[in-house]
């Protein structure tokens, strides 16, 4: 790889992902699309101030970057596809442009920025790294169209790794549980309403993303207590799963209000 294109890099994942990589390969060209600049030091970094929900100034930071693509010598590009926000609430009580701002950033932008991108991927090789959720095995009251959204994300990803196999390039969707990002302030909790156990690092994840990456893995669902509710997702039939997991959330919202 001789360059590394991540949305959301100034916090979160995104951020942990850029500084694990950059501690191995600081050589490497860094190009990150978010609203806010990545405050960690790295001398190879071009922020691309872009409002990913808005597909014109997507398209003006598409520009840019492949301007900037210019500049970086021959060498695989590493696409990380990671912005993204929840909203916690019953559908009918929330706001509507909220709502479907979330659409516009984890799904249509991550589709527009890979398909704008993928005829260079395809020329010079490389990879893609889709963020998408635990949320993504079973629908999600009070977070429905969060989950809806990384379930098209694990979908996508799924998929595209197929039609992509013949060119050489690996998609890795990587599905986290609860983490300790921004995620849950923007949802409406004033702190993780979660327990260590199930909650985890942005280290933790962006590690095992980028390990899973590098052995070509296809999918992986990060922290042992979440690959068990991948399982019981699995076996358990959607008809059951959705009351069970309506109610789980409330409690959690409950809980957490109470703290």
């Amino acid at each position: 790889m001789s360059v590394v294109i991540i949305t959301g890099g100034s916090s979160g994942i995104g951020e942990s992902i850029l500084k694990a990589i950059s501690h191995y390969k600081p050589e490497m060209r860094f190009f990150n699309l978010s609203r806010s600049s990545v405050e960690i030091n790295l001398k190879n970094l071009t922020h691309i101030p872009c409002d990913l929900s808005d597909s014109a100034e997507l398209t003006a930071a598409l520009g840019v970057l492949k301007d900037g693509l210019k500049t970086v010598p021959q060498g695989k590009i590493l696409l990380i596809n990671n912005a993204g926000y929840g909203l916690y609430g019953l559908v009918p009580q929330m706001d509507k442009a909220g709502l479907l701002g979330m659409l516009d950033l984890n799904n249509r932008a991550m589709v527009q920025l890979t398909l704008e991108l993928l005829p260079q991927m395809i020329e010079r090789g490389g990879g893609i790294i889709n963020v998408s959720s635990i949320a993504a095995y079973v629908p999600t009251p009070t977070l429905a169209v969060y989950g809806a959204t990384k379930a098209f994300v694990l979908s996508w990803g799924m998929a595209l790794r197929e039609e992509l196999k013949a060119q050489g390039i690996n998609v890795l969707t990587v599905c986290p549980g609860p983490t300790a990002t921004k995620f849950f302030s923007r949802a409406g909790f004033e702190k993780s309403p979660l327990p260590p156990v199930i909650g985890r690092t942005p280290d933790f994840v962006a590690k095992r993303a980028l390990n899973a990456a590098a052995k070509n893995r296809a999918l992986i669902t990060t922290g042992w207590t979440n690959k068990l509710l991948r399982w019981v997702c699995a076996v358990v039939p959607r008809e059951l799963g959705v009351p069970i997991s309506f109610g789980v959330l409330k409690f959690v919202r409950l809980r957490s209000l109470k703290k």
